[in-house]
């Protein structure tokens, strides 16, 4: 309906202004319907809320909505009722501010008293952060981090975060767009996060609750959407998240035993899948590849089943020859090492061979010209032949001694012929070739005595047999007589044969040595050789005579020409030749062959020669006492390896509690029988692949009966030494003196498979000892090695044992490779090790750089850190876990830091790195180390707590060192470091802490000189103070130029006394202290057990006693020690507690350094340095 405010003109015939004068039209013609209202002084809200609006009569006369009043910019207008109005619409709560970036934000008032964000301070501009604690922000120099890259974006609910710079470096996530503001969700599957329309509901019943890992889920309703939103995660406090029954519950556990869900690994031959098995992740079996004849492989990345790949060989890049191939060890994937053909010698020369531990494709030097030649070596036909290479050589055929008969090659053709003479002058024996050989067991049974020499040069012998042989020889010809076996002879050479005739030369050697002669002919001649017993009877009548005519060498054709037992370049006759010997080929026979001055391995040519490399092995040597055996229950497995130079990396697990491969189960199975001290030979049938190893494939084996495999001979011996252990390639389990063939050992047994062989030895004992042990060897076609111990019974062991335990290449050079420790017990139990310095804000370079933390270990055990991990209780915990092995002996301090370079760290060693975002806060913060579930230490500093921790800008926080037993949690234990270190920051990184100092009752470094007491007069006195210039003592004070010593120029005085070779300080008032300590640096060199120094206190300057509470302690006389009798050849740190010496009774206290001598043999004597009586 229109609304017309109706108007009465009065008058009659004349029109009023005002009133129309077309009277035929509407008022609110054209005007909008939403526009018009009904009631004059009726008011509502604008559509878009932004005015008041008030009913009334337009130019026209229509009524129209009209606005009165316009709404501020933080106003809406509201319809109270029926008086519409404007009201603030605020942003936030008054009182209330927030961190947008680096500025802070704070709820204000507007002009019209709403509550809107106003621009406050940026936090940057005074290099600061805006930092939110509640509804409060304020700029602050201490912000935590809870992200790591500027402008990442994430969902928090339906709320757009941004990862942002909110001052001075520090990155926090802030709040953004609120997606549920137009309905929406907030989406962070991708970078950035989105505003999303609508959701995809994740569940069904609200609150509604289950485990998605070890966080606790609940069903919530976002935006009507049902969602799964985290809540607690049950790792803060190491539990598992556990949903068996509703709700779903933090609760104690399991051990994790992966990391990250959905990662995949090989375990054998079964692919394993990081599973979340009621929040606790965990290896579960998926896939085992051997169902399918497979194997698992992981090389790729991801692990998968592959046909198995088997190794023939060990070593990337060696070579071998396959007939006349040269073959290489190539990775043919997967790590997988084959032989590869490559280059066919028989297309570039004359066929393969070794030539310095690599193929080389060589041309032959044929020995002999015309195939089918014969000749005589000997007493042997030998006849030009091919070798395997095609090569011509002299090959030995029929040995014509087998028939008493002689070789003859005189007419060209070699023949076994009737020897020539019975041994005489009146029938000699004729030597009819080069090189001639008569050999037999009784020299006085095969000749007779027809001579006595008595002619000149003759050695005369009565009543002994002798032979005597012919020789003709051309002018210049050499011969060299040699007699080689056990009879004791004289050689006699004769140009006349006969009894009366002089001797050329007649020599006679000792019994045991061999016997020989060269002769050279001037002319051409027949001399007479007179082989003759030395004794009528003798005891030893074996003989080998050797008549040779000699040449010289010539250096390429595989002969001993002259005869001497080497043979080309092994001969010193050809050592440089340039045609054949130019090179180094024999590496271990102490000559230098190719004469360049360079002998064996120290020649290059030797590089590459296994002999000449490092001996390679990993191995452990134990002893009872100081190293006992500790892999009793655990699985040593060994596998190769082509980067680690020792060939194989090592792993430790726990076993099963029984045998890896059940004995007697195998494909074949041998039953050996042993003794003690033997060895016994098996050849591998059933693995026909061969066990490689080193570099070689072996098909056999010889099992010691001491604990041990060999593989190039078999040995029975103890390798209980370095020298045996690496004489040969060897895979010891525990090699000792054990006993196989003891009543009820054994057995040992060689089990084998197509890709295994197991050698069990089954409760063996030690030698004399009834405690048997159980143990295995499996060796896998792969190279793969695994020791298992069932049961290795500490109560077997002598104190005299020394089992060795490893795998050693059995080829090298000294010296040989360091020991290895398999296996190391875990940090375990609270209190393994303890935080005793940390370092939270350097002052020499910046945090990221220089901060760090020192762990100590109290214990007597040597322990492994792995695993271990170090956190805080920050609300996203800063936190870190050792990976890999990190051992910690007993009394060692390691340091952890953020930066492991010195040249940037301020100087710092550190033990192990941490990732970057494990922080130190400065004012308050913790580190708190656990392993597994249980804590093992915590150190939460506060530096406005309540009591105050110690504090200063470039000195670390340090537990007393004289307090490492008592609470580390507590500030009263901790003081701030006085020694400075590398750039000049404060601390002492990965050694003892300096003393925590209260009252200082005597310092002395000695720069100068303190006027102390020296001998009082007393003689022999040694005392000097100055710096050491004694060649056999300190190469310095412990600090600075001065310190005190028994003659600083040499070694001390013969027959002095404590009572008259010292000096004293004193008197020192602890009349006010309730505790005080001595520290001091020592070093001491004297003859031990003889010579003596000790530390002197008194209460009145006249009698003094012995001070006994010093650290290290006194060593002498064992029963009760009053004095040190062992070297100190370091500087040693000396403690002493001087509590009993304190207090209102003891005003006054002396200290004596005193020295003690007998009436010979001295040394450099005791010197001291920074003396320190302090109160602790």
């Amino acid at each position: 309906m229109k609304k017309i405010l109706v108007l009465a003109c009065v008058g009659t015939a004349v029109a009023v202004a005002g009133c129309g004068d077309d009277d035929s039209g509407d008022p609110c013609q054209g005007v909008a319907e939403t526009d018009l209202c009904e009631t004059a002084g009726d008011l509502q809200c604008s559509t878009d809320g932004t005015r008041v609006q008030s009913c009334a009569a337009d130019a026209n006369g229509c009524l129209v909505w009209t606005s009165t009043t316009t709404c501020g910019t933080n106003q809406t207008c509201v319809a109270t009722g029926t008086t519409p109005a404007c009201e603030c619409v605020d942003d936030c709560t008054a009182g209330e501010s927030e961190c947008r970036g680096s500025v802070v934000w704070a709820c204000e008032a507007d002009a019209d008293g709403c509550l809107v964000w106003a621009r406050g301070d940026d936090c940057a501009a005074t290099d600061e952060s805006c930092v939110e604690t509640g509804t409060t922000a304020e700029c602050s120099s201490t912000c935590t981090p809870n992200c790591t890259t500027a402008g990442d974006t994430q969902c928090d609910g339906t709320v757009i975060q941004t990862c942002t710079d909110v001052g001075g470096g520090c990155l926090q996530w802030q709040d953004g767009t609120d997606c549920a503001d137009t309905s929406e969700v907030c989406d962070d599957t991708a970078e950035p996060a989105v505003c999303a329309a609508g959701c995809t509901p994740t569940c069904t019943s609200e609150d509604e609750t289950r485990c998605s890992g070890t966080v606790i889920q609940t069903c919530t309703d976002v935006d009507g959407c049902l969602l799964w939103q985290d809540g607690t995660d049950c790792a803060d406090t190491s539990e598992v998240c556990d949903d068996t029954a509703e709700p779903a519950v933090c609760a104690a556990g399991c051990t994790p035993t992966c990391t990250s869900e959905d990662e995949t690994r090989c375990s054998g031959t079964v692919i394993q899948t990081c599973t979340d098995v009621d929040g606790c992740l965990l290896w579960q079996e998926t896939t085992d590849c051997a169902a399918t004849g497979q194997v698992c492989d992981d090389a790729g990345g991801t692990p998968a089943c592959v046909t198995p790949c088997v190794p023939d060989c060990t070593t990337a890049g060696a070579t071998q020859c396959d007939g006349s191939v040269i073959e290489t060890c190539t990775d043919v994937g997967g790590g997988c090492l084959r032989w590869v053909a490559g280059t066919d010698c028989a297309t570039t020369a004359d066929y393969c061979d070794m030539v310095g531990g690599a193929a080389t494709c060589l041309t032959c030097t044929d020995v002999c010209t015309t195939a089918g030649d014969t000749q005589c070596n000997g007493t042997v036909i030998e006849t030009c032949a091919a070798d395997a290479h095609g090569c011509l050589d002299w090959a030995a055929g029929t040995d014509c001694a087998a028939t008493s008969r002689e070789c003859d090659d005189s007419t060209g053709t070699a023949a076994c012929v009737e020897p020539l003479g019975s041994g005489s002058c009146a029938d000699p024996i004729v030597v009819r070739v080069d090189h001639y050989a008569l050999a037999g067991t009784d020299f006085t049974a095969d000749f007779t005595n027809d001579q006595t020499l008595g002619g000149a040069g003759c050695v005369a012998r009565t009543g002994s047999v002798e032979a005597v042989f012919s020789i003709a020889l051309s002018a210049g010809e050499t011969v060299r007589l040699r007699e080689l076996g056990a009879l004791d002879v004289v050689l006699s050479l004769q140009n006349t044969c006969g009894d009366t005739e002089a001797c050329v030369f007649s020599r006679d050697d000792d019994l045991g040595e061999v016997t020989g002669h060269d002769h050279t002919a001037a002319t051409d001649e027949t001399v007479y050789l007179i082989v003759e017993a030395y004794s009528a009877t003798p005891s030893l009548r074996g003989y080998d005579i050797r008549i040779d005519i000699v040449s010289a060498e010539a250096c390429g054709n595989g002969l001993d020409d002259d005869v001497d037992g080497d043979v080309d370049c092994d001969d010193s006759d050809c050592f440089g030749d340039a045609t054949h010997c130019a090179t180094e080929t024999n590496c271990a026979d102490g000559e230098d062959n190719d004469a360049d001055g360079n002998t064996d391995c120290a020649d290059s040519d030797c590089g590459t020669v296994p002999a000449c490399a490092p001996y390679r092995a990993v191995f452990e040597a134990f002893a009872p006492t100081a190293d006992p055996f500790d892999l009793e229950g655990k699985v040593l497995t060994f596998t190769p390896s082509t980067t680690d130079p020792m060939g194989y990396t090592w792993a430790v697990a726990d076993g099963a509690g029984a045998y890896l491969v059940t004995p007697g189960s195998g494909t074949t199975t041998a039953t050996l029988t042993l003794t003690d001290d033997s060895n016994a030979a098996h050849a591998f049938t059933t693995l026909a692949a061969g066990f490689p190893f080193y570099g070689t494939t072996y098909h056999r084996l010889f099992v010691g009966s001491n604990g041990y495999l060999t593989f190039a001979s078999g040995i029975g011996t103890i390798v209980d030494t370095q020298s045996e252990f690496f004489a040969q390639p060897i895979v010891a389990a525990l090699a000792e003196d054990l006993n196989p063939a003891a009543t009820g050992a054994g057995p040992v047994t060689v089990d084998e498979f197509a890709d295994r062989v197991a050698v069990t030895f089954h409760n063996v004992p030690f030698y004399g000892e009834t405690v048997s042990n159980q143990f295995q060897i499996v060796l896998h076609s792969d190279g793969r090695i695994q020791l298992a111990y069932v049961a290795v019974p500490a109560a077997g062991f002598d104190s005299g044992d020394t089992p060795y335990v490893g795998i050693a290449s059995g080829v090298g050079r000294a010296p040989f490779p360091a020991e290895t420790n398999f296996y190391v017990a875990p940090v375990a139990a609270p209190g393994d090790v303890i935080i005793t310095e940390i370092m939270y804000d350097p002052n020499a370079v910046t945090d990221a750089n220089g901060e760090w933390f020192e762990i100590y270990n109290p214990t007597t055990t040597l322990l492994n850190l792995e695993g271990v991990v170090f956190t805080d209780l920050n609300t996203t915990p800063d936190r870190f876990t050792v990976t890999g092995r990190l051992l910690i002996r007993p009394g060692q301090h390691l340091v952890f830091g953020r930066n492991g370079t010195t040249a940037t760290n301020g100087g710092v060693t550190v033990d192990y790195v941490y990732p970057g975002g494990y922080n130190l806060a400065n004012t308050d913060d913790e580190i708190i180390i656990t392993a597994g579930t249980v804590e093992i230490d915590r150190v939460a500093w506060n530096e406005a707590g309540t009591p105050r921790w110690p504090a200063a800008v470039g000195a670390s926080i340090q537990l007393n060192p004289l307090r490492y037993a008592a609470d580390n949690n507590d500030p009263a234990n901790w003081c701030l470091a006085t020694a400075t270190y590398g750039a000049g920051d404060r601390g002492t990184p990965g050694a003892v802490n300096s003393a925590c100092i209260g009252a200082t009752y005597l310092s002395a470094d000695f720069e100068t000189d303190p006027g102390w007491t020296i001998c009082g007069g007393g003689t022999p006195c040694d005392w000097q103070r100055g710096t050491p210039a004694y060649t056999g003592g300190p190469a310095a004070c412990a600090g600075g130029i001065g310190c005190f010593g028994t003659n600083l120029t040499g070694t001390y005085a013969a027959s002095s006394a404590f009572s008259n070779n010292y000096v004293q300080a004193g008197p020192i008032d602890l009349s006010g202290a309730t505790a005080a300590m001595l520290q001091f640096d020592m070093w001491l060199d004297t003859e031990a057990g003889y010579d003596f120094a000790r530390v002197e206190i008194s209460t009145n300057g006249t009698t003094f006693t012995p001070l006994t509470t010093v650290t290290p302690a006194y060593t002498h006389p064992s029963g009760s020690p009053t004095q040190w009798g062992v070297d100190f050849l370091t500087w040693t740190r000396v403690t002493a507690n001087l509590a009993a010496y304190t207090g209102a009774g003891m005003s006054t206290v002396y200290l004596r350094w005193a020295f003690d001598s007998d009436f010979s043999v001295n040394y450099a004597g005791f010197y001291f340095d920074n003396v320190l009586v302090y109160a602790p």
